[in-house]
Protein backbone atom coordinates (compact mmCIF):
# COMPACT_ATOMS: atom_id res chain seq x y z
CA UNK A 1 0.00 0.00 0.00
CA UNK A 2 1.84 3.78 -1.09
CA UNK A 3 2.46 5.83 1.49
CA UNK A 4 0.66 8.71 0.18
CA UNK A 5 -3.19 7.29 0.76
CA UNK A 6 -2.52 6.19 4.17
CA UNK A 7 -1.24 9.83 4.94
CA UNK A 8 -2.00 12.23 2.23
CA UNK A 9 -2.36 15.73 4.28
CA UNK A 10 1.26 15.86 5.32
CA UNK A 11 4.19 17.55 3.02
CA UNK A 12 7.95 16.84 4.01
CA UNK A 13 9.77 20.32 3.37
CA UNK A 14 13.23 20.44 4.48
CA UNK A 15 14.22 22.26 7.88
CA UNK A 16 15.33 25.87 7.22
CA UNK A 17 19.15 25.90 7.32
CA UNK A 18 20.54 26.80 10.47
CA UNK A 19 22.02 30.47 10.77
CA UNK A 20 25.36 30.63 11.04
CA UNK A 21 27.49 32.72 13.49
CA UNK A 22 28.87 35.50 11.12
CA UNK A 23 26.09 35.23 9.36
CA UNK A 24 25.29 39.14 7.90
CA UNK A 25 22.05 40.54 7.60
CA UNK A 26 20.58 41.15 4.30
CA UNK A 27 20.21 45.02 2.98
CA UNK A 28 17.18 46.65 4.04
CA UNK A 29 17.95 49.48 1.71
CA UNK A 30 17.23 49.11 -1.84
CA UNK A 31 19.96 48.89 -4.49
CA UNK A 32 19.65 51.95 -6.63
CA UNK A 33 19.76 54.62 -3.16
CA UNK A 34 22.70 52.32 -1.48
CA UNK A 35 24.41 52.50 -5.07
CA UNK A 36 24.38 56.21 -4.99
CA UNK A 37 25.17 57.16 -1.81
CA UNK A 38 28.07 55.23 -2.00
CA UNK A 39 28.93 57.25 -5.44
CA UNK A 40 28.45 60.18 -3.68
CA UNK A 41 30.52 59.19 -0.68
CA UNK A 42 33.51 58.63 -3.25
CA UNK A 43 32.84 62.15 -5.34
CA UNK A 44 33.29 63.88 -1.66
CA UNK A 45 36.24 62.03 -0.88
CA UNK A 46 37.80 63.13 -4.31
CA UNK A 47 37.30 66.64 -3.81
CA UNK A 48 39.15 66.22 0.12
CA UNK A 49 41.99 64.95 -1.92
CA UNK A 50 42.10 67.20 -4.72
CA UNK A 51 41.58 69.66 -2.34
CA UNK A 52 44.61 68.25 -0.40
CA UNK A 53 47.24 68.05 -3.48
CA UNK A 54 46.58 64.55 -4.94
CA UNK A 55 46.20 64.46 -8.59
CA UNK A 56 43.30 61.79 -9.96
CA UNK A 57 44.22 58.72 -11.66
CA UNK A 58 41.09 56.56 -11.46
CA UNK A 59 37.81 55.76 -9.53
CA UNK A 60 36.25 52.19 -9.53
CA UNK A 61 39.10 50.52 -11.33
CA UNK A 62 38.66 46.68 -11.38
CA UNK A 63 41.15 44.43 -11.75
CA UNK A 64 41.98 41.42 -14.39
CA UNK A 65 41.15 37.81 -12.76
CA UNK A 66 44.76 36.83 -12.42
CA UNK A 67 44.86 39.85 -9.60
CA UNK A 68 41.87 38.66 -7.75
CA UNK A 69 39.31 40.87 -9.60
CA UNK A 70 39.08 43.35 -6.95
CA UNK A 71 37.79 46.79 -7.40
CA UNK A 72 39.21 49.65 -5.76
CA UNK A 73 37.10 52.71 -5.12
CA UNK A 74 39.48 55.72 -5.59
CA UNK A 75 43.17 55.81 -7.39
CA UNK A 76 45.05 59.16 -6.93
CA UNK A 77 49.07 60.01 -6.51
CA UNK A 78 50.63 62.59 -4.15
CA UNK A 79 53.96 63.31 -3.95
CA UNK A 80 55.10 60.41 -6.47
CA UNK A 81 52.76 57.82 -3.78
CA UNK A 82 50.16 55.72 -5.54
CA UNK A 83 47.52 56.28 -2.80
CA UNK A 84 44.37 53.44 -2.56
CA UNK A 85 41.01 54.46 -1.32
CA UNK A 86 38.41 52.33 -0.36
CA UNK A 87 35.16 54.35 0.22
CA UNK A 88 32.61 53.21 2.88
CA UNK A 89 29.11 54.73 3.29
CA UNK A 90 26.71 53.69 6.23
CA UNK A 91 24.51 55.35 8.89
CA UNK A 92 26.95 56.21 10.92
CA UNK A 93 30.93 56.54 11.03
CA UNK A 94 30.94 53.45 13.34
CA UNK A 95 29.13 51.46 11.03
CA UNK A 96 31.15 52.32 8.20
CA UNK A 97 34.16 51.00 9.59
CA UNK A 98 32.38 47.60 11.34
CA UNK A 99 31.66 46.86 7.38
CA UNK A 100 35.10 46.80 6.54
CA UNK A 101 36.47 43.32 6.50
CA UNK A 102 39.82 42.04 6.43
CA UNK A 103 39.16 39.99 3.21
CA UNK A 104 38.12 42.88 1.81
CA UNK A 105 41.15 44.89 2.22
CA UNK A 106 43.22 41.86 1.15
CA UNK A 107 41.59 41.91 -2.08
CA UNK A 108 42.00 45.69 -2.64
CA UNK A 109 45.39 44.98 -1.70
CA UNK A 110 45.64 42.43 -4.41
CA UNK A 111 43.79 44.45 -7.24
CA UNK A 112 46.68 47.69 -6.07
CA UNK A 113 49.36 45.19 -7.37
CA UNK A 114 47.84 44.71 -10.35
CA UNK A 115 47.33 48.39 -10.81
CA UNK A 116 50.81 49.06 -10.20
CA UNK A 117 51.86 46.57 -12.39
CA UNK A 118 49.21 47.56 -15.30
CA UNK A 119 50.32 51.34 -14.86
CA UNK A 120 54.18 50.37 -15.22
CA UNK A 121 54.48 52.09 -11.55
CA UNK A 122 55.50 48.09 -10.35
CA UNK A 123 57.83 48.96 -7.70
CA UNK A 124 56.70 52.97 -6.73
CA UNK A 125 55.90 54.02 -3.38
CA UNK A 126 52.00 53.05 -2.50
CA UNK A 127 49.78 53.39 0.81
CA UNK A 128 46.27 52.24 0.88
CA UNK A 129 43.92 54.99 2.67
CA UNK A 130 40.04 54.41 4.01
CA UNK A 131 37.60 57.00 3.99
CA UNK A 132 34.60 56.67 6.36
CA UNK A 133 31.14 58.40 5.57
CA UNK A 134 28.24 59.08 7.17
CA UNK A 135 24.46 60.03 6.04
CA UNK A 136 25.07 63.79 7.72
CA UNK A 137 27.99 64.45 5.72
CA UNK A 138 30.97 63.58 8.13
CA UNK A 139 34.19 62.13 7.33
CA UNK A 140 36.72 60.14 8.43
CA UNK A 141 39.94 59.59 6.77
CA UNK A 142 42.12 56.76 7.79
CA UNK A 143 45.61 56.91 6.09
CA UNK A 144 47.96 54.01 5.50
CA UNK A 145 45.76 50.83 6.71
CA UNK A 146 47.86 47.50 6.79
CA UNK A 147 46.22 43.93 6.92
CA UNK A 148 48.78 41.05 7.66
Amino acid sequence: MPFDAIMPDIVLTPPPPAPTLFARPKPRGGGAMAKAAGAAAENAALRRYRKGGAMFLAQNWRARKIHGGGEIDLVLERGGVVIFVEVKARRTLPEAYNCIRPSQLRRIMAAAEGYMTDSGRWGGDMRFDIVLCDRYGAMEKIENIWID
